[in-house]
């Protein structure tokens, strides 16, 4: 499971377990970035991702990259570090 957006009734979906060229699948706040560019490869370590996202947000009611600019998310997702990088 990779991100829990995406679970879905695969008797309403079609049963067909694609997705259609060309859109997004997932909730981009929680979205590694490796899964924007290139989704087939998708590894455990995506999932940890997502995993830690929902919990950072859990506990801080907010997301891991700041999305509060009028920018497209995707662009921030695949510019833009992660809140706190750096700081370790």
């Amino acid at each position: 499971m990779s991100d829990f957006g995406l679970a879905k009734n695969f008797q309403e979906a079609g049963l067909s377990g694609m997705t259609a060229t060309g859109t997004v699948a997932g909730t981009l706040a929680f979205m590694p970035r490796e899964q924007l560019i290139d989704f087939k490869p998708y590894k455990p370590v995506s999932d940890v991702w997502s995993m830690g996202a929902t919990l950072y947000y859990m506990l801080t009611e907010k997301t891991p990259r700041d999305y509060s600019c009028d920018r497209n998310q995707v662009e921030i997702i695949m510019r833009d570090e992660i809140i706190g990088k750096g700081l370790e």
